[in-house]
């Protein structure tokens, strides 16, 4: 218990302070994510996402797909999408983007804030980094 209170208040001074290289990060990709600016994302525009990193539009995005569309570090690229291939098939599905919307949406309101899309950035990295794959592994 200790360490989740610790943990949740170093994320809380990482994301205040706003010359954090990682708060700029995250701050460019959901604006690049939300495509209509109303400073929230919608299961549309995750969806949206999902359609150009699946290259082929077969409607199953491979690790190779995400690799080549991310432009990340392939550590990293490999442990994010292992960790949203929850049924470890290959492949992320329109219905996997669905689950992930979910998960990124905390209050259940239909839409992802800035605040909500940072902290659940720092629950996957969390989650990444504790299986020995991701940033700085």
């Amino acid at each position: 218990m200790n360490s989740l209170i610790i943990f949740s208040c170093l994320v809380a001074v990482a994301f205040s302070a706003t010359d954090s290289p990682v708060v700029a990060a995250l701050k460019r990709a959901f604006s690049q994510v939300d495509t209509d600016s109303d400073s929230h994302l919608s299961e549309s525009e995750f969806e949206a996402v999902y359609d150009v990193y699946d290259k082929n539009g077969d409607g199953h995005l491979s690790l190779a797909e995400y690799l080549a569309a991310s432009g990340v570090p392939q550590a990293s690229a490999k442990g994010n999408f292992d960790y949203y291939d929850t049924n470890k098939d290959g492949d992320i599905t329109k219905s996997d983007v669905r689950r992930i919307f979910s998960d990124y949406d905390g209050n259940g309101d239909g839409k992802v804030s800035f605040g909500e899309f940072s902290h659940h950035y720092a629950v996957v990295e969390k989650a990444i980094n504790g299986a020995g794959v991701g940033v700085g592994k």
